[in-house]
């Protein structure tokens, strides 16, 4: 029983090592970045001209879009880096690498396989569409709202595969990580017709599918979500 217990202490301090060259990758990936000069519209996001917090929400993104956490984003970058880009650089990469942590837990939880993991995780590290969303300042909008997406994503798998309470705090959690999804890029509402579809899709293989009527009651919290983004939108204008 010891050495069971000293082998399974060892994979997983394997596992923790390999995740944290999975993360280490894809940061290192982004490194030249961080000279980048501001390109296309990263001037007008650096020099926003929002006064405050409530401005964030208020002020149309690129005067057309309703994306607040975008702007806010870049507010807060500002008051700490005025408009020297390295900082914007790294939050970027920042960002990148913590949607890396958050899609290693996805993955796990998904397929049940530490390997594919690991493997899808270190593919979405260093793909190289993911350039325009990391290394350009102005591509944080789609670098934001993929880690929003995942943690949704991630939440969803959890609450399939949980339990009485802990199903519904995960698919609190999934509905929270979606209005922020939201809040950052509108063109996530299309994940909407895919939370009825993860429960019976990720659910443990020794339970039962879960029922239209629960499928349903899974989905309502986003459903709201998605209202409220609506009305909020149209009431800021």
């Amino acid at each position: 029983m010891a050495e069971g217990r000293l082998l399974g202490k060892r994979s997983l301090g394997r596992w923790h090592w390999a995740c944290f060259f999975v993360l280490v990758v894809s940061a290192a990936v982004y490194g030249l970045s961080l000279a980048g000069a501001p390109i296309w519209e990263d001037d007008r996001l650096i020099g926003g001209r929002e006064r405050s917090v409530a401005e964030c929400f208020t002020n149309p993104f690129l005067g057309s879009y309703f994306r607040p956490l975008v702007t806010l984003s870049f507010f807060l970058d500002r008051q700490v880096a005025g408009r020297e880009p390295f900082l914007y650089h790294q939050t970027n990469i920042l960002l990148h690498v913590l949607t890396t942590a958050v899609l290693l837990d996805l993955l796990r939880h998904a397929f049940r396989s530490r390997r594919a993991a690991l493997l899808g995780a270190f593919l979405f590290a260093v793909q190289p569409a993911q350039v325009s969303a990391v290394a350009w300042i102005g591509g944080r909008t789609d670098s934001l709202c993929v880690l929003w997406v995942v943690c949704c994503a991630a939440a969803l798998v959890r609450a399939a595969g949980a339990i009485g309470r802990a199903r519904l705090l995960w698919n609190g959690a999934s509905a929270a990580a979606f209005a922020l999804a939201l809040l950052t890029k509108e063109q996530a509402v299309a994940l909407l017709p895919l939370v009825p579809l993860a429960g019976w899709a990720f659910a443990p293989p020794d339970r039962p599918r879960p029922s239209a009527r629960a499928a349903l009651g899974a989905t309502l919290p986003h459903l709201g979500v998605a209202v409220a983004f609506a009305l909020l939108w149209k009431a800021v204008g």
